[in-house]
């Protein structure tokens, strides 16, 4: 292993990624930079190819890869690899985050964010946009995501962050960590917690520009068919936010915040065509979210509008 101390530490977390893993590594080789950077990857006893195709790569590059291969799949036992494995001996200023599911295309990307970073140090991370591909359709499904919501208002209400894009400053991802001891929470999102805290801490900066691609995969932890896994996900998510309404103490409604929650449910579920479902949930909603909840949601589907007129007027 190289003794230069990195500049910056690329942090992936990877399992059974046999046929994502390489262009995730590639994206990380072929970043050109005037710093030294190091690639942590942590491989959660994956049971494909993944741990091989990453010995490959350590071997050919012994001073840019640390490795951490697992017997032992921890995830499964609660234990989260992030904070629990990788964070700790993390040596760079900077920490640039990409699941092995995920992939650079801008060799740049580094060089640009920590620049940026560099120059202003009153900003304690910096994204930009990605592509979005659909695996089970085997294409880019849409042309960009993520976008300009740097604050914690606009954060709060909607994440935009892409993950893989994410340089943030090791120091205030540390004091996070040991603050809000997010491992004791049980939250199932790891990443948007994260930005939260951090644009209550530090300013937060958006590159208008694409670096990467995000890729769906059916069965990930924020994309499951399960409607009952789509339901406690969301439900996590909420108690996150109720938590950072606490925190803050930024004047949020905890009733409006209950309200979105049985909106995004409801929602799942007239997506789902599943008229039942939805009226349980899309009855809670208070008056005064309606509005917003028709102009935002229903107005792109005439089949979402019927059902949901339905169940206001049984409302009334």
């Amino acid at each position: 292993m190289n003794t230069a101390t990195p500049l910056v530490s690329i942090c992936c977390i990877t399992y059974n990624h046999e046929n994502y893993i390489r262009d995730a590594i590639e994206g990380f080789l072929m970043q050109k930079t005037t710093f030294p950077i190091e690639i942590i990857i942590h491989d959660d006893a994956s049971t494909d190819s993944t741990t091989d195709i990453i010995k490959d790569y350590s071997q050919k590059y012994p001073d840019l890869f640390i490795t951490i291969l697992q017997t032992e799949n921890q995830y499964s036992k609660g234990i989260k690899p992030f904070p629990t494995y990788v964070l700790p001996i993390v040596r760079g200023k900077y920490i640039a985050v990409c699941e092995g599911d995920d992939y650079w295309i801008d060799p740049h990307k580094l060089q640009k964010q920590v620049d940026f970073l560099e120059e202003n140090l009153d900003f304690g991370l910096v994204y930009t946009k990605v592509k979005y591909s659909n695996q089970s359709k085997n294409k880019i499904v849409r042309k960009q995501w993520g976008g300009p919501s740097t604050t914690f208002e606009s954060l709060f209400s909607h994440n935009v962050i892409p993950t893989l894009t994410v340089v943030l400053r090791n120091e205030i991802l540390k004091n996070y960590e040991q603050e809000i001891e997010p491992i004791t929470k049980n939250w199932k999102a790891g990443d948007y917690p994260m930005w939260l805290y951090i644009a209550l801490k530090s300013k937060i900066h958006f590159i208008d520009q694409i670096t990467g691609v995000y890729r769906v995969i059916e069965g990930s932890v924020s994309n499951q068919n399960d409607f009952t896994k789509q339901v406690n996900f969301i439900k996590s998510i909420f108690s996150m936010k109720l938590f950072f309404v606490e925190y803050a103490k930024s004047g949020i409604s905890k009733e409006r915040v209950i309200d979105a929650m049985y909106e995004n449910i409801g929602t799942r579920a007239l997506l789902l065509k599943n008229r039942e479902l939805a009226n349980m949930y899309l009855k809670r909603i208070n008056k005064y979210s309606i509005k917003s909840f028709t102009k935002k949601v229903i107005s792109s589907s005439s089949l979402l509008s019927y059902f949901y007129s339905k169940i206001l007027n049984s409302k009334n």
